[in-house]
């Protein structure tokens, strides 16, 4: 469960130029929800974003794959899951970061 505006901190990684970024999380009741990186604890500017809103009688997942390439940079950064419009409860789901082949 995630309470409404929370921002739950999934850990720290670093990210190499080409490496690919995959997120599929659920949430069974919620409105929105939104998967980033941020650098150290600036939460105001994000990276690799996904924001997903419940569309009318379906579920709410947020879902993409993504690249680290420029203008944003390798290095460090904090990933994140928060409950953007009202409380997320039972959130599911896996974020994969692996090295392009």
């Amino acid at each position: 469960t995630v309470s409404a505006g929370e921002n739950i901190s999934l850990g720290e990684y670093t990210l190499s130029e080409g490496d690919k970024i995959r997120y599929d999380i659920f949430a069974e009741t919620g409105n929105g929800i939104q998967v980033f990186f941020a650098k150290g604890e600036r939460r105001d500017i994000v990276y690799w974003s996904v924001h997903s809103l419940r569309q009318k009688n379906e579920p709410l997942k947020c879902t993409a794959d993504m690249t680290v390439e420029p203008p944003a940079k390798p290095g460090t950064y904090q990933l994140f899951l928060r409950a953007s419009d009202g409380a997320l409860g039972n959130v599911k789901g896996s974020i994969s970061i692996f090295a392009d082949a």
